[in-house]
């Protein structure tokens, strides 16, 4: 039994304040970076573009926050993938932008994937790295062994290395769980040029359901097609939510595909081959609350 006195409800047996604690779990992650594009450049072509940087996450148990105040939400868009532009040219993904939970208490703002870097069609000699982010982009071959992005610390990790010499495939983006696997090269005939595997995203159980799901996983690195002699299966993207790298075979390729949606997941670079192909769009982010049942979360404004 409660009763209302000059300070509020209280219940009979008890002094004081009566109001039920606002204490909440998130989960915040970024939008993912897209696919570095793929390119051409007649018979020396020999460049993949590198696998998108999964967005930021950021996991809290037990915060609290107070009752009545208003917070400020914000969920990231995914970065658009690396269009082709045909021979002598080179665009990289688009990185992914900031999810965030601000206000009273609280100030969580994870960082959009970096986008996948694109190789120039003018053959090894301005290759693009992958760009920094919540998880970095994978790299583009390169003339010298090509960098990931660096992913931020506490929210992902770096992004694939590609190697030198026309010796590697590009690298996959660095995923929340794990970096991105750089770009491999089989030495013997038949040659191939393996895209990296995307790093492997995180599970998160704050919604209950079964099985528990993964977000942010980084895009896979696209394999390069240099005669049908010379060609390698893109990379798979990370825990089955990055996007995959494009993958080239003779007189076909493939462009890189997005990431799933609304898991902040990175996009598979785009292969490089003599037909059209793109990097894929990363995903978009998420932010989820989990509060008790009795308080009512009520939406102030959206701006879209």
């Amino acid at each position: 039994v409660e009763v209302c006195t000059s300070t509020g409800w209280q219940f009979l047996e008890e002094a004081g304040s009566t109001a039920t604690a606002l204490i909440v779990d998130y989960l915040v992650v970024a939008g993912g970076g897209g696919g570095g594009g793929g390119t051409n450049y007649g018979t020396n072509g020999n460049v993949g573009a590198g696998g998108g940087g999964a967005g930021g996450l950021l996991t809290s148990t037990a915060v609290p926050l107070t009752s009545g105040a208003t917070y400020t939400v914000n969920i990231g868009n995914r970065g658009s993938g690396g269009p082709w532009a045909g021979s002598g040219t080179s665009i990289t993904g688009a990185s992914g932008s900031n999810s965030s939970i601000t206000g009273t208490g609280i100030s969580a703002i994870a960082i959009g994937g970096g986008g996948g870097g694109s190789g120039n069609g003018a053959y090894q000699n301005a290759g693009l790295f992958g760009l920094p982010g919540g998880s970095g982009g994978g790299s583009a071959f390169y003339s010298v062994t090509g960098e990931g992005g660096a992913g931020t610390t506490g929210q992902g990790n770096d992004g694939g290395y590609s190697g030198g010499g026309g010796q590697d495939g590009a690298g996959g983006g660095g995923g929340a769980g794990a970096v991105g696997s750089n770009g491999t090269f089989q030495g013997a005939a038949p040659y191939y040029y393996p895209g990296g595997a995307g790093g492997a995203g995180l599970q998160n159980s704050i919604t209950g359901v079964t099985p528990t799901p993964y977000y942010a996983g980084g895009g896979g690195g696209g394999s390069l097609y240099d005669s049908p002699t010379y060609q390698g299966p893109g990379g798979d993207g990370g825990s089955a939510i990055g996007g995959s790298g494009g993958r080239s075979s003779t007189n076909s390729s493939y462009s890189g595909t997005a990431g799933a949606a609304n898991t902040g997941s990175g996009g598979g670079g785009g292969c490089r081959a003599y037909t059209t192909n793109s990097g894929g769009a990363g995903s978009s982010g998420i932010l989820i609350l989990k509060y008790p049942s009795g308080f009512l979360l009520q939406e102030q404004s959206n701006s879209g």
